[in-house]
């Protein structure tokens, strides 16, 4: 499978979090089976700025996955969901993207933005999201939100309200590193069953 972790480095993150959220990532890449010929991982900080720091061609190691996360550079400015997966549709899961197109495809979002009123660009981003599940993308939400996770927001962005998976605050991301590992794992044995019966 092919997954894509966006990781929010918006202002309002600590260090100590941001610390704590680079933890987390390091945990999905060492519960994949890494490789260029298995699972795949494309990591991109996102604030109001982009930075797509591996892409899927990149060395696909544990080790060099593990470095780059260590990298990751913080962003600081405000939290752009929608620029975030514009950039994702745009150079990983577009026809002429990186993304493999006989695999699953996973977009995993770690945010902080939980409310309808904080979300920006919400008519494009509803665009982008239709054209992610078009391209076969699966999106998966963590959320850290110390209150709960707004429908009209975060719940626009998944096809099902198990796709948001939520952490009360930054410590409890190591806890829900494991859920969402799971779900990227149901996703990649979604899509074998249905390759079977075809």
């Amino acid at each position: 499978m092919d997954v894509a972790i966006l990781v929010d480095t918006s202002e309002g993150i600590s260090s100590i979090d941001f610390e704590r959220e680079k933890n987390f990532v390091k945990s999905l890449v060492r519960s994949f089976t890494i490789s260029s010929s298995l699972s795949r991982v494309s990591i991109m900080s996102y604030s109001n700025e982009t930075d797509l720091t591996v892409n899927f061609p990149d060395q696909q190691t544990k080790e060099n996955l593990l470095r780059r996360v260590d990298a990751l550079p913080f962003l600081g400015g405000r939290t752009r969901i929608d620029q975030a997966l514009e950039t994702a549709a745009a150079q990983l899961f577009s026809p002429g993207g990186t993304a493999r197109t006989a695999v699953p495809r996973t977009v995993v979002i770690v945010t902080t933005q939980c409310c309808q009123d904080r979300m920006t660009g919400s008519s494009r981003l509803n665009e982008t999201v239709a054209l992610l599940r078009r391209n076969g993308v699966k999106i998966l939400v963590t959320a850290v939100c110390d209150d709960d996770v707004d429908d009209e927001g975060l719940g626009t962005l998944v096809e099902e309200e198990e796709d948001i998976i939520t952490a009360d605050s930054f410590e409890g991301l190591a806890a829900a590193a494991e859920k969402v590992s799971a779900a990227a794992s149901q996703v990649a044995g979604t899509f074998a069953f249905v390759l079977l019966l075809f």
